[in-house]
């Protein structure tokens, strides 16, 4: 790479100017990811896997944190499934033409976290599905496993294979994988979008048991049509966009709403709020998600909406957890007196679920796991959907919650829905009720089972999936600049330079090629100081055992 294209390269890799529009944008997002994969296929050419996989990963987390305008990659998926079938494996083992009802279940995580709806799900579905046996595998954790996922494993019978704890050789870790799969009768995977390491670990489903994938990142990219055999969705625009932007066959696709815990209460509002330090005459408003779902959109932040329906009730209270410090909300918080609070994120919230009278979704990117644990202590329930319908994924359409919540089209009509909640104890009452019974129908044990075992049926029912025919004379993928494409970045999009994820995945790439990237870095001025650029010159074994 020559200086001039390292420059060019570093420039347009911090990202597209606020000036760009939604269409030019994802044009500059898939020139991102077309460089990464056509390092990834280069390297593949010549036989490279480790920085082939490596560079797959970069194109990915592109794709999945940039909307490049497809939702699904044939080219990325064909080169990881040949990729993988190439990794030597002399197994006898072969998926039993009728399989059984599965005893013991393995699920596939790239990490699991201290405080996160996900994880928080997979400890409750090794805690609810307790005929089975659940145990665990991560591929790229890095750190101490969170106690309540150990303990959630070790309460299901299970193990943890901890795959992240070797030396970062993507083919290696697949192979390990694959072999640790094999004792096991079913397969889930919970994986990030850009984690190749199933990829190559799955490419040959008929030598592996039942392979499910759970959908829980639905609106981004993922790596993973050509490895279900049935795709798990949380929600009808989920389904609707596996069939026809991500190519996964209809009979492959799987409904299991997200399962949640059975609420307990343990204080009443008004004793939950003089813990808080609340009037009990107060109406609290609650909203719980992580600081990334409450973006400020042209300016207007999350809690600007909410300044008229405060102001017009001064016992009114709006308390935010999750989002942390939020500076741009001063106006707001200023016109209401204070009454407006943004909490940082917590381990336990459920003191604050329980002092609350009102619970109003994050915007402009929904948090269904938050308003299922709001609908379980019977809190009504408000959410914004601005959109057209062909942008669904964007809002809450998860089984049971739609016809549950109450939804706004715009903001005059979501104050006025405040308004009504506020000053009606009978309406509150009425909306929480609806919603304490739609999740406990659908989300809670025994509902949410059926879906479970549906899912379950099907994978063992339909024959393996063949990987290797997916995408087989596939188009490879183009933006497009339809809906939902041309708002995703406003909403989900991560503006990062280009550099700086080459930089921090230094460490994975071998050798040479670590040192090559390294210099053209350094040329191109993306070290910070020389200690910075001594540390990235250091592999990921030698990185891990200094514990950084």
């Amino acid at each position: 790479m020559s200086d001039a294209a390292i420059a060019s390269w570093n420039t347009h890799g911090a990202g597209p100017a606020p000036a760009l529009g939604p269409e030019d944008k994802i044009r500059v997002n898939f020139r991102e990811y077309s460089w990464f994969f056509d390092l990834s296929q280069d390297a593949w050419r010549r036989g490279n896997i480790q920085a082939a996989c490596a560079y797959a990963s970069m194109a990915a987390r592109v794709a999945a944190h940039r909307h490049c305008g497809f939702f699904a990659s044939p080219r990325l998926e064909r080169m990881l499934i040949s990729i993988g079938r190439d990794i030597k494996d002399e197994t006898t083992y072969r998926r039993p033409a009728a399989p059984k009802q599965p005893k013991r279940v393995l699920h596939v995580c790239t990490e699991v976290v201290d405080v996160g709806g996900h994880s928080k799900m997979l400890a409750r579905w090794m805690r609810e599905d307790s005929s089975r046996e659940h145990s665990l595998a991560l591929t790229q954790h890095d750190r101490d496993v969170p106690a309540y996922i150990a303990e959630a494993v070790k309460n299901a019978g299970g193990a943890i294979h901890r795959l992240d704890l070797k030396p970062r050789d993507y083919a290696a870790r697949a192979l390990d994988l694959r072999n640790v799969a094999r004792g096991y009768d079913l397969i889930v995977l919970h994986v990030y979008s850009e984690d190749p390491i199933p990829m190559l670990a799955f490419a040959r489903l008929d030598t592996v048991p039942p392979v499910t994938f759970l959908n829980h990142a639905d609106h981004m990219f993922w790596f993973g049509p050509s490895i279900s055999d049935v795709v798990i969705n949380l929600r009808d625009a989920a389904e609707n966009l596996s069939i026809n932007r991500r190519g996964v066959p209809v009979e492959r696709n799987a409904m299991a709403p997200t399962l949640v815990s059975k609420t307990v209460r343990k204080r009443t509002p008004q004793q939950a709020k003089q813990e808080l330090g609340l009037d009990p005459n107060t109406i609290l408003l609650l909203s719980a998600a992580r600081a990334a779902k409450y973006r400020t959109i042209d300016g207007v932040t999350f809690a600007d909406t909410h300044v008229p329906a405060l102001i017009d009730n001064p016992n009114a209270r709006l308390f935010v957890l999750g989002v942390g410090d939020a500076p741009d909300w001063a106006p707001a918080i200023k016109a209401t007196g204070g009454r407006i609070v943004p909490l940082a994120p917590v381990p336990d919230p459920s003191l604050y679920y329980e002092a609350a009278d009102i619970y109003v979704d994050s915007y402009p990117f929904v948090s269904s796991t938050s308003m299922m644990e709001a609908a379980g202590l019977a809190l009504p329930m408000v959410s914004r959907f601005y959109a057209p319908d062909a942008a669904e994924i964007i809002g809450i359409n998860h089984p049971g919650l739609k016809a549950a919540s109450l939804f706004a089209s715009n903001d005059e009509q979501y104050v006025e829905i405040l308004r009504r909640l506020i000053a009606e104890p009978d309406f509150r009452r009425e909306r929480g009720e609806i919603a304490d019974r739609a999740v406990a129908d659908l989300h809670q044990v025994p509902g949410w089972t059926r879906f479970w075992q549906a899912s379950i049926d099907k994978a063992l029912t339909l024959p393996p999936l063949d990987g290797a025919k997916v995408f087989e004379g596939a188009a490879d993928e183009t933006p497009s600049f339809g809906e939902p494409d041309i708002r995703m970045n406003a909403l989900f999009g991560l503006e990062y330079a280009t550099v700086l994820m080459l930089r921090n995945n230094l460490r994975y790439l071998p050798t040479g090629e670590r040192l090559a990237r390294w210099n053209e870095i350094r040329k191109s001025g993306g070290f910070v100081r020389g200690l910075d650029a001594a540390r990235h010159l250091l592999p990921d074994s030698i990185l891990k055992a200094l514990g950084r």
